[in-house]
């Protein structure tokens, strides 16, 4: 390969990846950091969705929806979307929701899901996991229910994780 060909297919992927990074760090038009844990409106219970800073994929924003069953689950499958949402490394989702169970699905993995169950006056707490079994692999999802310590420990890292903002309703 000539030289010219060398510093050619280096200029090119160099402003690629320049152009990649860019896009990812304005992508966001509004960065709202976590301040504290905010209450449950009296009828509601209230939902937070965390993507934790992690090395892991870090670059990638996943797209989730947020699906409320028509009673409860194991009695019908039917469904009505509540909210489809981006999380971003670092960042974090929080809704208030009306009492029932609910599913959340990656949207390009809907095979990771996990079904949820709002109560009154509660809060609840996920985790968004992404791991790698061997260091060449496809990476694994998870979504993982835990306290409100684990989560303040997520959402206080760092500067604080970002709130991601709703896309629909």
């Amino acid at each position: 390969m000539s030289l010219n060909k060398r510093k050619l297919i280096f200029i090119f992927i160099f402003i690629f990846l320049l152009l990649s990074v860019f896009g990812f760090g304005t992508s966001c038009s509004e960065k709202r950091p976590f301040v504290r844990l905010e209450p449950p409106a009296d009828s509601k219970g209230r939902l937070y969705v965390i993507r934790p800073i992690e090395t892991a994929l870090a670059a990638w924003t996943y797209e989730f929806e947020l699906k409320k069953y028509k009673g409860h689950f194991k009695e019908s499958s039917e469904t009505v979307t509540v909210s489809v949402f981006r999380l971003a490394n670092g960042g974090f989702y929080a809704e208030d929701l009306e009492e029932g169970f609910y599913r959340l699905t990656v949207a390009s993995k809907p095979d990771v899901d996990k079904i949820l169950r709002i109560e009154k006056r509660k809060t609840s707490f996920y985790r968004f996991i992404i791991f790698n079994e061997k260091e060449i692999s496809l990476p694994d999802f998870f979504i993982k229910e835990i306290t409100q310590e684990e989560a303040l420990g997520d959402l206080l890292e760092g500067e604080h994780l970002n709130e991601s903002l709703k896309r629909i309703e």
